[in-house]
């Protein structure tokens, strides 16, 4: 088990689209190894319903992808390195922390707005 690189807690094994993961049920934020983030985003075990969509999108509205965080870089919860910051893609309004060898680090919310940037994209 790992501690949350933003509350320094211990984390908690969880399950998410059937994909293991960490889990700060402080922050809400998800570890997720760089295999498991990959079958995150193309699978398809959990659908959002349009309340959730609508949810998650007003949450994010008016966030800009090339805007990097104004928070402190944090360390990866396997090998304490400084993660790099990422924008997701362009257009989802997401700046992911990622360890290349070790996994991502999302903050809470961050990984629906993922899911339901991914499936709109895909809807066209």
């Amino acid at each position: 088990m790992s501690e949350c690189p933003r509350c320094q807690l211990a984390m908690s094994s969880y399950a998410y689209e059937d994909q293991p993961v960490e889990f700060c049920t402080n922050c809400w934020g998800y570890w997720v190894s760089p295999d498991a983030f990959q079958k995150i985003l193309r699978s398809e075990v959990y659908e959002f319903s349009k309340s959730d969509k609508d949810s998650v999108l007003k949450r994010w509205s008016g966030h800009n992808s090339t805007m990097l965080r104004t928070s402190a870089n944090i360390g990866c919860p396997t090998c304490g390195e400084t993660m790099e910051q990422i924008p997701f893609a362009t257009g989802c309004g997401v700046v992911v922390d990622r360890c290349k060898p070790h996994g991502v680090w999302l903050d809470g919310g961050e990984i629906k707005r993922i899911q339901i940037f991914l499936d709109e994209r895909k809807q066209g």
